[in-house]
């Protein structure tokens, strides 16, 4: 997010952060994922979240399916550690069959390029409690 303060004013734009809640109740995670649904149907998005580990290894082809699920390791990590954060463009929303299950993601924009996943575009599962914050682009 560095940087975003030069893009902003070259597009005439502000940010507004949303930070989500410290998940006291199971709902949370619902509650902040459906407030990010909401948003994106409106404005643009970026999402910000720690690093998972498993994260740093996964470049999926969005055509055979994958979705990024984090691991029961990555749990405990993101419970436990101080991960670098990354940020990413929500650029959509989505359900897909995976063996079966019904896995809900974001689609997003990576910050790491086009020779990352599908031309720089993957999808994340939803309903982890992975996005930490989320902003807001709006027009001045």
């Amino acid at each position: 997010m560095d940087a975003a303060p030069s893009i902003l004013r070259h597009y005439n734009y502000r940010m507004v952060n949303h930070t989500r809640p410290s998940l006291k109740f199971p709902t949370d995670v619902e509650l902040f994922d459906n407030f990010i649904e909401r948003l994106a149907a409106i404005v643009p998005l970026a999402a910000c979240f720690p690093y998972p580990p498993s994260y740093v290894h996964f470049n999926s082809k969005l055509g055979d399916r994958k979705v990024f699920r984090p691991t029961p390791a990555d749990i405990v990590a993101l419970k436990i550690e101080t991960l670098e954060v990354h940020c990413v463009v929500i650029t959509g929303r989505g359900v897909v069959c995976i063996d079966g299950e019904y896995v809900e993601y974001w689609q997003i924009q990576e910050t790491r390029g086009k020779r990352f996943a599908e031309n720089g575009f993957t999808r994340f599962e939803r309903g982890k409690g992975l996005i930490r914050q989320v902003y807001e682009f709006v027009r001045q």
